[in-house]
């Protein structure tokens, strides 16, 4: 009984230890977001005109390498008039890098097109070790890729290549799994008879899927991921831990056009490299943003849908066109939470609220919205353009960036803030409270993120008071800063060359049977040995001799042990 009583004393007492570990653990791990130190920023495209929607990425050597839409004015003499069909502004892809402890001058190493058409764009590493970027080019999306030696030169960029359809494009978002895949999604208009009857948003885009396992020389069929008369914008690809692909979008309104309105966010899941999908979650938020369960919305198109929260049957129509809601999430982004499983983040049209969802199943079902306490939404107002982006550290955290304000208790106190980046960090319970990456009289736009080791790297652009909507006359600026976080360093892979998997198996040439050389006559005719072989007995023998040392030597040791008196217990 006594001992059966400490063992439970025992079990009971490592119970308490692994939960207090576990309660330390939490703290631990949101702590160093309330004591990090961002670097001073740095205005990375300083000498550039109109410099907007940075994308970043650390490559294998660890140098950091920053890509933006910019714009030059066209040479006079070029044929170009101000009275022309076409604005005096080239549209480029930008470039600045951080290697050996110092930025480059930015340099336009990709051109766009003619016109003044933003260069959306996205930049990742591949497990190659190139740099690999996709970009927006007036009606078209390219890709392109370079040694990250060698990027800040133009001519070192492959040829771009087109990867949409034939109408006009907007937001694009490329990731990269462990395997080499490329994934690439972006958004473009569908033109029909059929959609150009829907006067909410005729003409609005979809959202378009495609990968490619050869570094992008060959990429995989369009996959339509949306399939709705509704406007989609914003685009976000995640990969998994074990290369499941995550995408989140905004539905309805679409801001190239200017045309619908906001209904919900949207999110899908492949498990298989994109080759079959889950069907379409809609993100909602009842009447008046409060934070009940959300509710189903119809849509039309092939895509079956889902609402966050529902079970996994949920509700799929393709009958009627979805009714714009009072309130509905925009601006929404994705995490994944110890690499795993995803969590959505977005912001209220009505308040300036924001909202975040979980879910343990790949989006097969998600907590209900609850807000996150802490912050306050910009005001919608000031840009349709804005997003918030999210990065998952080596200890399983998810840092969140946005551009907003701290919610001092006060509406009036919180509303006279101008916007402010601000990081908060999510731990699998609870979030911490926002620190403050930077606060100044320019307006923080379009964060984006990423980890490297023990670092993150962040770029954002600003406008200011006097040129927040002059696009390619405006003086935006890129900027980039870096915190050193106290978590498990994010594990970063070794480089090697993929290899697509659907290379035809070489043919492999039959090995030819050597001719067997007869033996010589004189060999042929010697007569069999008779009896055992010589050798035999002479091994026999040495085999005697060596084992009869180690029977003596056993028989010694029993010998004397038998001899020694025992004693009694």
């Amino acid at each position: 009984m006594k001992r059966l009583f400490f063992a439970w004393h025992k079990i009971i007492y490592v119970i308490l230890l692994v939960g207090l570990l576990f309660s330390l653990t939490g703290l631990y791990s949101i702590s160093y977001a309330q004591t990090l130190r961002w670097s001073t920023p740095v205005d990375v495209s300083a000498g550039a005109k109109s410099s907007w929607f940075p994308s970043v990425t650390v490559a294998a050597d660890g140098s950091v390498h920053v890509v933006w839409a910019g714009g030059k004015p066209i040479p006079e003499g070029s044929g170009f008039s101000v009275g022309s069909d076409l604005a005096p502004v080239m549209d480029l892809l930008m470039y600045a890098v951080y290697r050996n402890g110092k930025w480059s001058q930015a340099n336009d190493v990709l051109f766009a097109s003619l016109g003044g058409a933003a260069v959306r764009n996205s930049i990742v590493t591949g497990r190659d070790g190139k740099l690999y970027v996709a970009y927006r080019n007036g009606e078209r999306i390219f890709f392109s890729s370079a040694d990250p030696d060698r990027a800040f030169q133009p001519l070192s960029w492959n040829e771009p290549r087109r990867i949409n359809g034939s109408s006009g494009p907007y937001y694009v978002e490329l990731a990269v799994d462990s395997t080499g895949t490329l994934h690439a999604v972006w958004t473009e208009v569908v033109v029909s008879e059929e959609r150009s009857q829907y006067t909410l948003c005729p003409y609005c885009a979809n959202l378009f899927y495609r990968n490619s396992y050869d570094g992008g020389l060959t990429w995989s069929a369009p996959v339509n991921l949306a399939d709705s008369f509704d406007g989609v914008t914003k685009p976000r690809i995640a990969i998994d831990q074990r290369d499941g692909i995550h995408i989140v979008w905004d539905i309805g309104f679409d801001n190239m056009t200017g045309k619908g309105a906001p209904i919900a966010g949207g999110y899908r899941y492949s498990g298989d490299g994109g080759t079959t999908w889950s069907p379409v979650t809609r993100f909602t938020l009842a009447e008046g943003g409060s934070i009940a369960q959300p509710t189903s919305l119809p849509i039309t198109g092939a895509a079956p849908t889902k609402v966050a929260g529902t079970p996994a049957t949920g509700v799929t129509t393709t009958d009627a066109l979805a009714q714009p809601r009072r309130d509905a999430p925009q601006q929404t982004t994705l995490g994944l939470f110890q690499g795993r499983d995803p969590i959505v983040v977005y912001r209220s049209t009505q308040t300036d609220k924001i909202y975040y969802q979980v879910s343990r199943d790949n989006g097969n079902t998600w907590s209900n919205p609850r807000i996150i306490h802490g912050v306050r939404a910009r005001d919608l107002r000031e840009t349709p353009w804005d997003a918030y982006t999210m990065a998952t550290d080596g200890s399983g955290n998810v840092h969140l960036i946005l551009s907003g304000r701290r919610d001092m208790g006060n509406a009036s106190t919180t509303e006279s803030q101008k916007p402010m980046l601000l990081h908060l960090v999510w731990n699998g319970a609870y979030w911490s409270n926002p620190s403050v990456v930077v606060a100044n009289d320019l307006y923080p736009e379009w964060p984006r993120l990423v980890i490297s080791g023990q670092q993150l790297h962040l770029v954002w652009f600003t406008r200011s008071d006097e040129d927040i909507f002059r696009s390619d006359n405006a003086n935006y600026r890129v900027w980039y800063s870096s915190a050193t976080i106290d978590a498990l360093p994010a594990l970063i892979l070794p480089t090697f060359t993929p290899v697509p998997p659907n290379v035809p198996t070489p043919t492999t040439e039959p090995t030819p049977i050597p001719t067997p050389t007869p033996l010589p006559p004189m060999i042929r005719e010697i007569a069999p040995p008779q009896g055992p072989p010589a050798w035999e007995s002479t091994a026999m023998s040495v085999m005697g001799l060596a084992v009869l040392s180690t029977i003596g030597f056993v028989a010694i040791v029993a010998f004397v042990r038998l001899r020694r008196p025992r004693r009694r217990p």
